[in-house]
């Protein structure tokens, strides 16, 4: 696959963004990755604009939108809709269609209060997926996006099908339970700073400079073999890992190592040439810095599930859940690993596989070519 020439129906971009003439540039500019939608006000909320990325295979005259196997992909934290990049070629091979929403106060999607974001979310996915023309979908998410695929999978249930799918790449988990230091502290720190926390990996992009972030799929210690150890460096064997799904991406797919490579320096330079206020707020989320219950239905993950296990008796076919463990997690650490294994372990009304991908963290465990073509694969045979 070689990269796409941006189309003239393109997004415009802002005056920052990163200038065209490069391939990388010019293939973050086609269209599958730079979609809009607004909503129109509602007594809930006022009008509300969502980017999107719609990549993988397409509806054609002779397959509707019905045909086609769909993902909507729910990203980790400063991981915006460009992160379908990642998730294009693997999906178009496998011929399944994945939908990539930017969330609120990121890209170019509204912003909205912290104590909405999950009330909103789960209004706007049925009105999206309508207006795609999508009557079903799997779910997937990384990281951050745990919390609003878990409230998705409940409340969206007739969205998800007769056969739902759900995986979860390093689900994130609270760090009173995780006991990682760096999210302790994080959590510690006092709610104003949050009001400037997207700037701090801005000035990492942008000056590289070592920051503590709670980190996004595409802004990751993987991007330091490309931006001179941005990240404080990565190991030998973590760079032999990035080199070796290269290498399996060129071989199967048609994207050139080096193209690759140019793509994980750009990704970070585009995504803040957009907003990121929104992870000011998806920061607070995640550390529950806010009122009570901003997790919606899943604030507690062990009695969510308990919950869910006992509402799936009644159906015809298990939850499929696919929970895919980084090797080394720096955000969730073996404490929160083992807790989330344990919490959906022994579930026998639950079609369950959990396992640890070997050479990944937290963030390129996204990028595993092996996780990818799983997770496509059984979504395309649960069709």
């Amino acid at each position: 696959m070689s990269p796409s020439p941006p189309s003239s129906s393109s997004a415009s971009s802002p005056s920052n963004t990163p200038c065209c003439s490069s391939p990388p540039a010019t293939y973050l500019s086609h269209p599958r990755f730079n979609r809009t939608h607004t909503f129109p006000a509602s007594p809930t909320h006022p009008e509300l604009q969502i980017s999107y990325a719609d990549v993988g295979r397409q509806p054609s005259r002779s397959a509707s939108s019905d045909d086609i196997p769909t993902v909507l992909f729910i990203p980790g934290m400063f991981a915006t809709r460009f992160s379908a990049v990642w998730l294009h070629p693997i999906a178009e091979r496998s011929g399944a269609r994945v939908v990539v929403v930017d969330r609120f106060g990121m890209g170019k999607s509204t912003d909205v209060l912290l104590e909405k974001r999950i009330s909103t979310w789960l209004q706007l996915v049925p009105r999206l997926i309508a207006h795609l023309q999508i009557k079903t979908f799997a779910l997937m998410s990384h990281s951050a996006g745990t919390v609003y695929a878990l409230n998705t999978l409940w409340h969206c249930r007739d969205l998800l099908g007769e056969r739902p799918y759900l995986a979860l790449l390093a689900p994130w988990v609270h760090p009173s339970i995780s006991g990682v230091t760096s999210m302790q502290v994080a959590s510690w720190l006092p709610t104003p700073i949050f009001s400037i926390w997207n700037q701090i990996p801005r000035l990492v992009v942008t000056q590289a400079m070592p920051a503590l972030a709670l980190s996004g799929a595409v802004y990751n210690k993987t991007s330091s073999v490309i931006t001179s150890g941005a990240f404080g460096g990565s190991s030998p064997d973590e760079t032999k890992a990035v080199e070796v799904n290269r290498r399996k991406i060129e071989a199967g797919y048609g994207l050139s190592r080096d193209f690759q490579a140019e793509l994980d320096t750009e990704l970070p330079r585009r995504i803040f040439s957009e907003s990121t206020v929104g992870a000011n707020r998806e920061a607070l989320l995640c550390l529950k810095k806010g009122p009570e219950g901003l997790w919606g239905v899943c604030d507690d993950y062990e009695v969510f599930i308990k919950r869910l296990v006992e509402r799936e008796r009644a159906e015809r076919f298990k939850v499929k859940v696919r929970v895919f463990f980084a090797a080394e997690d720096s955000m969730v650490g073996v404490k929160g690993r083992e807790y989330m294994d344990c919490c959906w372990k022994e579930q026998d009304e639950l079609d369950l596989e959990s396992s640890i991908v070997p050479n990944t963290d937290h963030d390129s465990v996204l990028q595993s070519i092996e996780v990818l073509e799983s997770v496509f694969r059984e979504v395309a045979s649960r069709s």
